[in-house]
């Protein structure tokens, strides 16, 4: 594993919609698996006063790439972006910077590792500290306490303004749940938080895909056609976000792109996943990175009762064992997710439809949280 890590701004066309975009992109670029990601940070810009406050994060990647390749690949990607030089610290729509790679020291024309500035930057060195607090490396030092020798008004988070109860702070929100998550309310709860408040939901649609009655019936034979089918679903939202009526909306939606791939897994055998990733990697656009997700939780038994309450028609004959290894992949899932900011809250003793104390609860659970990953898990 070769780990390397890339900070990103923008100032221009929409910059936190621009930076979340190229995390998306890293995430396919060829050659490098994006690992995690910071939050966003608005920051004051620096060397030249007159432009915009920028939106800045920091990434970490795992990478086959050596540097300079490296390099031209996000050179590239600015370029795709539409990124213009004109005089230095001029305003732009995408920056790229490789600030480490793996311990390696070098010093060219093009490139110098690690970057020679990147501790004088506030704007670099605290997102750093989020997705690595506890590195040492190589020529740059301890990173948690160099971020903390910035004054606090060096650096100001995405959201500056005080955020009242019923704001939300993040500009996307995504949930989804273990296998059956229609039956802990995925669907109900995105809906309920797009209304508090008051942003776009986008929900997937089931019902549209005319093989799920068939797969439910026969699995084998239906598989590659219900997941071809919502694949085609996901390709048209994710246009819809980041070209169409969606682009730089705030929006919740109940769903994960990633979790097409997840149940193509469990679904197909080798050949059928196969032809399934190759369409995928030409129908599915670069899709946009959520703020927050947020996976709901429950127990194995707790599942199943649900899902035999409340399941719809064609549900009801699960084959034996089916539930379990749907719960089984979606916990190894998120266990290992580091896409995005992750809150895991368990359902068991929650009702987030229609109780509206264990709704505040979560409002505030999501107001609160900070870093990566955190858990709401209600007592009893």
């Amino acid at each position: 594993m070769t780990l390397a890590y890339v900070a990103l701004g923008s100032n221009l066309e929409q910059p936190q919609q621009q930076v979340r975009a190229a995390l998306a992109a890293l995430g396919h670029l060829d050659g490098a698996t994006l690992l995690r990601h910071s939050s966003l940070y608005r920051t004051a810009p620096v060397g030249y006063a007159d432009q915009p406050d920028f939106i800045n994060a920091v990434a970490l990647l795992d990478t086959e790439l050596p540097p300079l390749r490296l390099l031209d690949e996000l050179l590239a990607l600015e370029q795709r972006f539409g990124r213009q030089r004109s005089f230095r610290n001029a305003p732009r729509v995408l920056d790229l910077d490789l600030l480490y790679y793996d311990g390696v020291f070098l010093e060219e024309p093009r490139l110098i590792l690690p970057h020679p500035r990147m501790r004088e930057r506030a704007f670099v060195m605290v997102p750093l500290a989020e997705i690595a607090a506890d590195a040492t490396l190589p020529g740059v030092g301890d990173i948690a306490a160099l971020a903390a020798a910035w004054p606090v008004p060096a650096w100001r988070a995405w959201t500056t303004s005080p955020t009242p109860t019923n704001r939300n702070k993040h500009e996307s929100i995504a949930i989804r749940g273990g296998g059956g998550a229609d039956r802990l309310g995925k669907s109900s709860l995105a809906r309920r938080l797009s209304e508090y408040w008051g942003v776009q939901l986008k929900a997937e649609d089931p019902a549209a895909n005319p093989f799920l009655p068939r797969f439910y019936r026969n699995m084998p034979a239906h598989a590659l056609s219900t997941q071809l089918s919502f694949l085609l679903q996901r390709a048209d939202i994710a246009r819809e976000m980041i070209s169409g009526e969606l682009q730089a909306a705030p929006l919740v939606s109940d769903f994960l792109f990633e979790k097409d791939a997840l149940f193509a897994r469990l679904n197909l055998d080798e050949h059928e996943l196969a032809i399934y990733q190759r369409l995928a990697r030409l129908a599915l656009p670069e899709y946009p990175v959520p703020d927050l997700v947020i996976y709901l939780q429950a127990s194995e038994d707790i599942l199943l009762q649900r899902v035999a309450a409340r399941a719809v028609d064609y549900e009801v004959n699960f084959p034996e064992g089916y539930l379990k290894r749907v719960h089984a992949g979606y916990s190894e899932f998120f266990h290992q997710y580091e896409a995005a900011p992750l809150l895991i809250v368990n359902t068991d003793h929650l009702n987030l439809v229609d109780g509206d104390e264990d709704f505040e609860l979560l409002i505030r659970c999501i107001a609160e949280m900070r870093g990566q990953r955190s858990y709401f898990n209600k007592s009893v």
